[in-house]
Formats: structure tokens, sequence, C-alpha cells
């Protein structure tokens, strides 16, 4: 059972909304790959959630040198329910986390 997440509004509005939705189309068909398959189940089966995590993730490996799934305690669906852009999300989920706020403090 898929259970939606509902649509994201940066997403939506965003210029190469083209190339996401080809890239959930691609999330969806290759859901039973390993890399995939981690996204996927943190997106509970909702390929945009799926994809908007895995440009999270992508985000945060390129800012921190580490992915999103070891920040404590942040709400990624709640992130992305309301229409916050990747970027934002990870930035909000960094200063949040006393430890890697105080080790990446600019």
């Amino acid at each position: 059972m898929t259970i939606i997440m509902g649509t994201n509004e940066w997403m939506e509005r965003h210029p190469g909304r083209a190339k996401i939705e080809e890239f959930v189309q691609i999330m969806y068909e290759q859901r039973d790959q390993t890399w995939a398959k981690q996204f996927m189940k943190y997106g509970n089966g909702d390929a945009r959630f799926a994809v908007w995590l895995w440009l999270c993730d992508k985000r945060c490996l390129r800012r921190v040198g580490f992915g999103i799934f070891d920040i404590a305690d942040w709400t990624w669906a709640d992130a992305y329910q309301s229409g916050e852009s990747p970027r934002d999300a990870v930035e909000e989920a960094l200063a949040s986390d006393d430890t890697i706020s105080t080790l990446f403090d600019e």
C-alpha cells in the first residue's frame, strides 16, 4: 500500500520540474534496487517524497560529508509537506542538531 505524503510546493514550482518528474518515475521503477529501496522505505512508498529525500541526502553529503539519516530527530516528512526545498530542509536540520551545529558552525 502506498501512503501519499501529498505534494511539495517546491517540487511543483521548480523550473526543472520535468526532470524531477522523470526521476520520480525512475525511483518508482527501480524501487527494488538497493539505492532506491532505502529512499522508498523512508518515503513510505511515495516516490515523490523518496526523490525529495534523495535530493536532501545529496545536498547534505555535499555540505557536510554525511547523509540525512545521520541527523538525529529531524522530521523530514513535515519539511516536505510544508513545501521546503531540499537546501532549506538540510540547513534547518543541520542547525537543529546540537552536535552538528557546533561542529559546522559558520
